[in-house]
């Protein structure tokens, strides 16, 4: 009902808690959204960044998007981006916002 509405779909925090890859043939998923444990340490741990490669081409296969969350550092942006992650969420771009400042952000965006 929600897709039909126009809504799109993404499981959060994927990789960790109570998201599972069983959702990912059980639901209309659009994205998913690598959490920040696989995000944040990617740079430094090998086994991080081979998990993040392999959910960006999985999500890649499946006709997903790919949201990464945590981000902090513009080499991780940099990487991300390099491994098909069409966006990214984190302190990188800004910090958490009241709604005011964050209306203002959005229309400030490109300026």
């Amino acid at each position: 009902e929600f897709k039909e509405m126009g809504a799109m779909i993404a499981i959060d925090d994927f990789g960790t808690g109570y998201s599972s890859f069983s959702y990912l043939h059980r639901f209309p998923i659009d994205s998913i959204k690598i959490d920040r444990a696989f995000t944040s340490t990617m740079i430094d741990n090998s086994k991080s960044f081979e998990i993040v490669k392999t959910l960006c081409l999985l999500a890649g296969s499946l006709n997903m998007t790919v949201i990464a969350e945590g981000v902090e550092l513009e080499t991780e942006s940099t990487r991300l981006r390099d491994l098909g992650a069409e966006f990214g969420q984190g302190y990188l771009y800004s910090k958490p916002l009241p709604e005011n400042e964050f209306i203002n952000f959005v229309q400030n965006w490109n300026n």
